[in-house]
């Protein structure tokens, strides 16, 4: 389960950055606002709120005329309305997310960068509210998910686990040092290596075989193989969609941000 922290600052900065030619494009981080002003790629046009505009042509427009991403984001809890002890909330959990195809991460990538997903999906939640949607109900449908794909939420661990470790290091000791050991010390790695595979020869296929099963983490991930039975955009959309309802549904926030709609298709 995830440790919330309150954030100190507000969860939204409403940066506005604008193109060379005046149109408003996405909102950012004052950090990033700042880099541009810092770097000489952008001129202030207000301080209060912050306004910058771009000083060259970007490859795209952002999110020109999207009443959504243009807006101003409040800093207050979308379900209780609160602005004490703020925390951030991605509706769709990222630990499905970590797991999209390379070109569905791309459209992921942060607010300041204004990506499709970067803050569609992302809400400001009190400590309480977060903890309370975490622990009653968002936890409750993952073990469900988990569930369907038969593994264990915290990850399937395969019977031979210890003697792929015990192997896998065997070999990553003689692939870095197996030059400097004494011959005896080495022979001996060998023959461990020979008793385990049945062969009197060890090739260095064999190290490397050994080095790749080598476990790093839980062998198989529910989330993983989840995500990997979303095959196309539509269903990752479908994907989406179902947990912003179930949010939606669960938690019944009273303060959601203008131009949001549960069954925005973002990626279909």
């Amino acid at each position: 389960m995830q440790t919330l922290r309150a954030r100190s600052k507000n969860v939204f900065s409403n940066v506005l950055v604008r193109s060379p030619d005046g149109t408003d494009m996405f909102r950012c981080k004052t950090e990033l606002g700042q880099w541009y002003l810092n770097k000489n790629l952008a001129e202030e046009v207000s301080n209060n709120p912050l306004i910058i505009q771009l000083s060259f042509q970007p490859k795209g427009q952002g999110h020109a005329g999207d009443p959504f991403y243009l807006q101003e984001r409040h800093n207050n809890c979308i379900v209780c309305g609160t602005a004490e002890r703020l925390t951030l909330h991605h509706m769709v959990p990222r630990c499905y997310k970590r797991h999209l195809p390379l070109e569905m991460k791309s459209r992921s990538c942060a607010e300041a960068k204004g990506g499709r997903y970067g803050t569609y999906d992302t809400m400001a939640l009190c400590d309480k509210c977060h903890g309370v949607y975490e622990t009653q109900f968002s936890w409750p449908l993952k073990q469900k998910l988990a569930n369907k794909v038969g593994i264990p939420m915290n990850g399937l661990y395969l019977a031979d686990r210890k003697t792929a470790i015990n192997i896998g290091r065997t070999a990553c000791a003689i692939k870095q040092h197996g030059e400097k050991m004494p011959k005896e010390r080495l022979e001996e790695l060998y023959r461990r290596l020979k008793a385990h595979y049945g062969k009197d020869e060890i090739t260095e296929e064999d190290l490397d075989a050994a080095i790749e099963r080598l476990p790093k983490g839980p062998d198989i991930l529910a989330s993983r193989q989840i995500v990997k039975q979303l095959k196309t955009p539509e269903e990752i959309d479908d994907f989406f969609i179902m947990w912003r309802r179930h949010f939606v549904d669960s938690m019944k926030p009273k303060y959601m941000p203008d131009h949001w709609q549960v069954d925005r298709r973002i990626c279909s």
